[in-house]
């Protein structure tokens, strides 16, 4: 499995640099690590099926980080895109932007819990990872 790398935590609308830095060194200081949470939803997922996952797959961690809510002003929710490259074939998936009308109800926390606590942020992307390896495996 391959990553982005330890460039931090993405932004998005609404949610500016600043604030970007302090959910990054919130996720940091609780040891919040996104390769690892794919890794665990992954064995999680592949252990309740019979499918065998290419051997010869990468998953490169594109982009994760937060988004404010449309719904909510006060939460955000987690995003997160993945490339998928097996057999030659490349696939990106990126949530939430290509799974709205699937994730009618996203994980959301409001901003101020995520900016404070490493384990809402774990939270959140665990929850993210556990919907975007579903979609990977439903590939298979």
């Amino acid at each position: 499995m391959s990553t982005l790398g330890p460039t931090g935590i993405a932004v998005g609308i609404a949610i500016d640099e600043g604030i970007g830095k302090e959910i990054d060194e919130r996720a940091k200081a609780g040891q919040v690590n996104i390769e690892r949470i794919l890794q665990e939803q992954l064995a999680k997922e592949l252990a309740k099926t019979s499918i065998k996952y290419p051997p010869k797959t990468e998953i490169v961690i594109q982009r994760y980080g937060f988004l404010s809510s449309s719904e909510n002003r006060d939460n955000v929710l987690p995003q997160l895109h993945l490339v998928i490259i097996s057999d030659g074939q490349k696939r990106t998936l990126k949530y939430p932007e290509d799974y709205k009308e699937v994730a009618s109800n996203p994980p959301s926390a409001p901003l101020e819990h995520v900016k404070s606590d490493a384990e809402v942020i774990e939270e959140l992307l665990n929850k993210t990872a556990h919907f975007l390896v579903g979609e990977m495996i439903s590939l298979y």
